[in-house]
């Protein structure tokens, strides 16, 4: 019995163009302590986009993600 099924291109359904295709980045992640400091979390990293020159955060996710 054969059940493999091929799925079709992500490009069959929306164009090279579309707004759904866009560049990430990962940066580090750092939380805020007492006073000025900032800690880096060591064990995870943000997925971020660029949105008018500016970082967004897709979300954050295990380092080796």
């Amino acid at each position: 019995m054969n059940n493999i099924v091929q799925f079709p291109k992500a490009t069959d359904y929306f164009p090279q163009e579309s707004d759904l295709y866009f560049d990430t980045w990962e940066r580090p992640v750092y939380f805020k302590g007492q006073g000025d400091k900032y800690y880096e979390v060591p064990d995870k990293k943000s997925i971020i986009r660029m949105v008018n020159n500016k970082p967004h955060s897709l979300g954050v996710v295990g380092k080796n993600y």
